[in-house]
């Protein structure tokens, strides 16, 4: 399934949601803050950062803005127990594509995954044929390069 980085100040939490991430087939590490999180990510890939929106220290939103800008295939889901609706829309404009409030139940979390996950291999996909033509452009390019060398040789 999918490769979860699990970011919240909360342990027990924490805990509980890789327990249940597991079960579910996802492999998941966990960071206690956004600079452990920047820690963990410089060094290992992961589909999905699933992070808490108040932390000591850096927020969700300085880990969304770092997740985006050096991970940019990497989906971002926020999950806050400050049900308000302004940092659930600032987390979407800022590219989350997820927000949970707590506490929420597990089937939404795993709904939002796939999701999320579905969402990745669409990017991933237009990334990958905006690339076509590019490629097709430098074969024709070396092949024309080639031509002229063989034509070089036997003249």
């Amino acid at each position: 399934m999918a490769k979860i980085l699990l970011v919240d100040d909360d342990e027990l939490l924490r805990s509980l949601l890789k327990d249940v991430l597991e079960e579910m087939g996802h492999r998941c590490s966990g960071a206690g803050n956004v600079f452990q999180a920047r820690e963990i990510l410089a060094k290992e890939r992961f589909d999905i950062v699933l992070s808490d929106f108040n932390m000591p220290g850096e927020t969700g939103l300085d880990l969304l803005i770092h997740v985006k800008k050096s991970y940019p295939h990497t989906a971002f889901i926020m999950m806050t127990a400050s049900a308000l609706p302004h940092m659930q829309k600032k987390a979407l404009d800022m590219g989350a594509d997820g927000y949970l409030n707590k506490p929420f139940p597990m089937k939404l979390l795993q709904g939002i995954i796939e999701r999320a996950l579905k969402k990745k291999r669409t990017r991933s996909r237009r990334v990958c044929f905006r690339k076509v033509p590019e490629t097709l452009n430098f074969l024709h390019h070396s092949f024309q390069f080639h031509l002229a060398g063989e034509r070089i040789k036997t003249a």
